[in-house]
């Protein structure tokens, strides 16, 4: 995100920006492979947003969207004391993702302010 786009979050929330990207090693490939790619990360970062709304008073700001070839993000707003232990949950959710998935994915998770 840019200093230019700012995003309104409700009172008392901590708006946290979360991008998956895979890392394709710079390779040329077909279109019809880079489309499953973007599906596949899309749905992990749904899939978070919905395991961190079972846990949170989440609310969503910026729905998840492919915003590159092999990236995807999504912005969203936590209440302010869990916005640590929302940092831990991402953090476990990519390790665990990476696991199923391989190496190739690059998790980032930073502050929307």
């Amino acid at each position: 995100m840019t200093n230019t786009e700012q995003h309104t979050h409700p009172k008392g929330f901590f708006p946290v920006h979360i991008s998956i990207c895979e890392n394709l090693l710079k390779k040329e490939i077909p279109a019809e492979v880079a489309a499953c790619h973007e599906i596949d990360i899309k749905q992990l970062i749904d899939r978070f947003i919905l395991l961190a709304k079972e846990k949170y008073d989440l609310r969503i700001i910026s729905d998840s969207q492919i915003t590159k070839a092999n990236q995807a993000e999504a912005t969203i707003a936590v209440p302010f004391p869990d916005r640590e232990n929302i940092r831990i949950d991402f953090n476990i959710f990519a390790s665990e993702a990476e696991d199923e998935g391989g190496s190739n994915l690059y998790f980032h998770m930073e502050s929307a302010f």
